[in-house]
């Protein structure tokens, strides 16, 4: 048992006795969220923090306008793109620390298949609310990838994080779920991968500072579509655009073995 699947569990039991106490899963899953924001924030380039220049930054903004409009223009066909994507980045991640293709692609299904294959009915509420209409016909084929996903953790030698990952999609509330897997299993690790190869200090510096610009960002976009400012499907566009470009343009692999990797 890895550090990040004692880490899961504990929190995940913790997570599940606050709900049963009455603890709204939503505010559980958002504080999730808020921690795993940070690990977007650090950049590295071998043995050096890389911060976004003029250019870098511009591509990015783009990149989150388009994706926004897409998302809005063609709602479902936006978010199996930012599935795909997602299952893409998570596999990625994976195969450059040396998990075996089956179980790096196996985790990356089970995050976006996982609530459609055990809780479809707060999922399909969920994805109503979140302004996604027409993606019924979609369950059944995203509770197939669910359902792949953990068989093929157990085929590439994962038996116990396919076991953790079942139960916390089969007990807790959808994003509460997803935002204990992202949290726990991605952005925690890849936070300490990079601290311990640059040091608590200089991630920090780079951390903190974009870490905080885009939680106090969330936090206006999250109050303005509670005050109905926002409609909720300019929310999801933006919330989820607003994750495109770190997928698409994180500099911490490089070819073949990643920064991360090699430490």
């Amino acid at each position: 048992m890895t550090r990040a699947e004692v880490r899961f569990g504990l929190v995940g039991i913790a997570a599940a006795i606050l709900a049963g106490l009455g603890v709204p899963s939503l505010l559980l899953a958002g504080a999730l969220l808020a921690v795993g924001v940070f690990h977007g924030a650090i950049d590295a380039e071998a043995e050096r923090l890389v911060r976004p220049g003029l250019g870098y930054s511009l591509v990015y903004l783009a990149l989150i306008g388009c994706a926004a409009a897409y998302f809005i223009a063609a709602p479902v066909n936006g978010l199996m793109l930012f599935f795909a994507l997602s299952a893409w980045h998570f596999a990625h991640e994976n195969r450059q620390r040396g998990v075996s293709l089956a179980a790096a692609w196996g985790e990356g299904l089970m995050l976006i298949g996982g609530v459609f294959l055990l809780r479809p009915v707060s999922t399909h509420a969920i994805l109503e609310w979140m302004g996604v209409d027409g993606a019924a016909p979609l369950a059944m084929p995203l509770a197939l990838i669910g359902l792949a996903g953990p068989a093929m953790l157990v085929l590439g030698g994962h038996r116990l994080r396919a076991l953790l990952l079942l139960a916390a999609y089969a007990l807790l509330d959808p994003l509460l779920a997803i935002a204990l897997h992202f949290t726990m299993l991605h952005a925690l690790v890849r936070i300490e991968e990079l601290v311990a190869r640059l040091g608590r200090h200089r991630a920090a510096a780079a951390i903190l500072p974009f870490g905080l610009a885009a939680l106090a960002g969330a936090a206006l976009l999250v109050a303005a579509v509670l005050s109905g400012a926002v409609p909720p499907l300019v929310f999801t566009a933006l919330a989820l655009a607003a994750l495109i470009p770190h997928m698409l343009l994180d500099r911490s692999w490089g070819t073949g073995q990643g920064a991360i990797a090699a430490a």
